[in-house]
Order: structure tokens, then C-alpha cells, then sequence
């Protein structure tokens, strides 16, 4: 069935307005799905913060080519029923959400995405589902910034705690001496 001028209008401004608020763009397969597993799959991606939309290939190939500053290395992803993923949040918490979702729906598959504006293939989009979460990397910095601090004030305090000991117990020896001295007069 053939889309309107005016219906296709529609789609391409709702989805240039999805590409230009969105940090990550994921191109997807889902062929093979039930319609009941395309629904669970939306709600999960849903819940990560994200939003899967059924596009149609050649308008959305249109938009990708009809401005420089959109993300044109996805295009080459585009083929066959495909799904786009749009997240204006934290991309790596998505594409963790997107990976487990492919041990659930081994027919659901990632081709590539959009990463703050650099483009992956489906190989280096694995790559970045293993890393550790931004939170987790950002307490990994902050304790090894944190480190040599905790070391110099755990080496100063010992210097500290050795100088006094040093002191009471030059102090002791004094008192000894003072009290011998006091014995042998």
C-alpha cells in the first residue's frame, strides 16, 4: 500500500526530529519476531530509556542523505525489515538492555548504531555492550585518583606515629637516666 505526500511528510519530520534529540541510534533487525515478541522487546527497550520504531528504509535512507550533518554511515545497515532505536540517555545502559534482549530474541540482531555522533559496526557495537557502566567507569577514575592521596596520608601518618613513639620513648629513656643520676648521688 502506498504511502500520502502527506503521511510521508510526517514520518520524516518525526524522525529527524528523533535523530537530532538522540545521543545513540541503533539500526536493528528484528525478521523472525511474532508480533507478541516485537511488542515485549519495544517495552524493554522502553524501559531503558528508549524508543524502537519500524521504519520504512527508503525514506529514512532519504533523510540520512539529505543532510551532511546527520549520521550518513548508518545507511549501509539499512536492509531488509529494520527497526531504529533512538536514545537521547546513556547509550551504553541501552545497548546492555539491547544485547541481553538478543539471548531472549535470538532473531532480534543489532547491525550497527550511533555512539555521540561515531559510527559502529555491529562487531565494535559488541565491543561496547561488554564495557563497564559510565558510573562504574567514573568510580574506577575516581579511586585511582583517590589512591596516592590515601597513600601519602597512610606514609605521613606512620611518619608521624614513628616520630612520636620516638620521642616517648626518648623521653622514658631520659626520665631513666635523670632517675639513675638521682640514685647514684
Amino acid at each position: 500500500m502506498a504511502i500520502t505526500k502527506d503521511k510521508k511528510k510526517i514520518l520524516l519530520e518525526g524522525w529527524e526530529k528523533k535523530i537530532s534529540a538522540s545521543e545513540t541510534i541503533f539500526i536493528v533487525s528484528y525478521q523472525g519476531l511474532k508480533s507478541e515478541e516485537l511488542g515485549q522487546v519495544r517495552r524493554q527497550i522502553r524501559e531503558a530509556g528508549a524508543e524502537l520504531q519500524v521504519i520504512k528504509n527508503r525514506l529514512f535512507k532519504m533523510l540520512l542523505e539529505s543532510d551532511e550533518s546527520r549520521p550518513s554511515g548508518l545507511r549501509e545497515f539499512i536492509e531488509g525489515p529494520t527497526g531504529v532505536i533512538f536514545s537521547s540517555e546513556d547509550g551504553l545502559n541501552v545497548l546492555k538492555k539491547l544485547s541481553s534482549l538478543k539471548n531472549d530474541f535470538p532473531a532480534f540482531q543489532i547491525r550497527g548504531g550511533m555512539v555521540e555522533g561515531t559510527v559502529f559496526a555491529a562487531d565494535k557495537v559488541k565491543y561496547l555492550a561488554s564495557l563497564p557502566s559510565r558510573e562504574v567507569m567514573l568510580g574506577r577514575v575516581l579511586g585511582g585518583m583517590q589512591a596516592p592521596i590515601f597513600n601519602l596520608e597512610y606514609l605521613l601518618g606512620s611518619i608521624l606515629s614513628s616520630f612520636v613513639i620516638l620521642i616517648s620513648n626518648w623521653k622514658d629513656k631520659k626520665r631513666e637516666e635523670e632517675g639513675n643520676d638521682q640514685k647514684g648521688e
